[in-house]
């Protein structure tokens, strides 16, 4: 693509090999949970063009594993980026930075491949361009606030030896199960897309 037809934001040192830009018709047609980048069609994104808005949506994630299991958020952004467009009447697409759906992400359900070794170089490059993607979007939404107003976490108590074989990864203040073995699942663990069904 011609220099001068790019967005600007594509001129960020590695954007074009490691940030996908997601269509807003494939934002808005997705169903709960969001799929991650890497499962999504060639045909969900689109390298931006001098024409196109280029909104980023930033939020806080309030699961391990996904950002939005319910699509609560997603309802919001879908609604918040359709006023966008609205009041900019932007002359070609409109495309989306949303972490989870542009850059390659671990996996959440039982069944998903793993994020592989080059998925993993892609998203910790893509992580350094994050603040400047919010910063040269042409609109950047952040969405915060719990949905859930009436779920209070429940702090479990289980003995140091039923420990042995799960993999744990200290996130901020907390510990959580990031892994078990494939043989032996633990009574206090529900896998993600058992949550969901």
């Amino acid at each position: 693509m011609d220099k001068k037809a790019e967005h600007p934001i594509a001129e960020l040192p590695g954007f074009n090999n490691d940030v996908r830009l997601v269509k807003s018709s494939s934002f808005t047609q997705a169903v709960a949970p969001w799929p991650r980048c890497q499962d999504l069609t060639r045909t969900s994104f689109a390298r931006p063009t001098k024409n196109d808005f280029v909104m980023s949506i930033s939020h806080a994630w309030y699961y391990q594993t996904h950002p939005d299991p319910y699509g609560w958020k997603k309802e919001i952004a879908s609604s918040l980026v359709q006023e966008a467009v609205a009041l900019h009447k932007p002359r070609g697409e409109t495309l989306l930075f949303l972490d989870f759906m542009s850059t390659p992400q671990r996996h959440f359900a039982f069944g998903q491949e793993a994020r592989t070794p080059e998925g993993e170089q892609t998203f910790a490059r893509a992580l350094k361009l994050f603040p400047k993607i919010y910063l040269m979007a042409d609109a950047t939404l952040h969405i915060e606030g719990h949905a859930i107003e009436d779920e209070s976490p429940e702090l479990y108590s289980v003995p140091a030896w039923e420990l042995d074989d799960l993999d744990l990864t200290e996130m901020g203040p907390t510990v959580q199960v990031t892994g078990w073995p494939a043989d032996s699942t633990p009574n206090q663990i529900v896998p993600f897309d058992q949550v969901l069904a």
